[in-house]
């Protein structure tokens, strides 16, 4: 069979250097292109890595969980944090439903990894719902003492979103 497709160049959702700690923020099908920076960080014997995914169910929707795991138990990724935004289990325990909750959650280390510890944030998944919804998190958390450290980031060349 023939499919039509484009391949399209992102000069700026690259890797940064392998000592350089690194927020992966994925739901759904984003998750991908984080599959082989894990696997690129491993090579390089990197470890400061932190992947917050979320989807839908828990029990049908943790894509690559064993992957993922095994870079929780080999030190690659320090910290994973889910969010399932319709498993009933899931949010009887109170967990997150998205992942812009999570960084809300997380909010003083996820301060501490970007303003203190110089992390490169990444982004990818739906635009309209994931990527909004995680601009405006990182937006209201960034904001201190009137000036905008997103807008710093971002000028710094350490906010790369993928949103389709």
């Amino acid at each position: 069979q023939s499919f039509k497709v484009a391949i399209r160049d992102h000069d700026s959702f690259r890797l940064p250097s392998s000592n350089v700690p690194m927020i992966m923020i994925a739901a759904g099908t984003g998750l991908a292109p984080y599959r082989s920076f894990l696997a690129q960080r491993q090579i390089q014997n990197s470890h400061n890595n932190w992947l917050i995914f979320g989807e839908q169910y828990s029990e049908h929707d943790n894509y690559f969980s064993h992957e993922i795991g095994a870079y929780v138990e080999s030190g690659v990724l320090n910290q994973l944090d889910y969010a399932f935004s319709r498993d009933d289990a899931w949010l009887k325990l109170d967990k997150p439903r998205y992942v812009d909750e999570v960084i809300i959650q997380q909010s003083q280390q996820f301060s501490d990894w970007l303003l203190n510890k110089g992390a490169h944030l990444y982004v990818c998944g739906n635009k309209s719902g994931m990527g909004e919804s995680v601009k405006l998190a990182l937006k209201q958390l960034l904001i201190q003492d009137s000036y905008c450290l997103y807008e710093r980031l971002k000028k710094d060349n350490r906010l790369h979103f993928d949103l389709y």
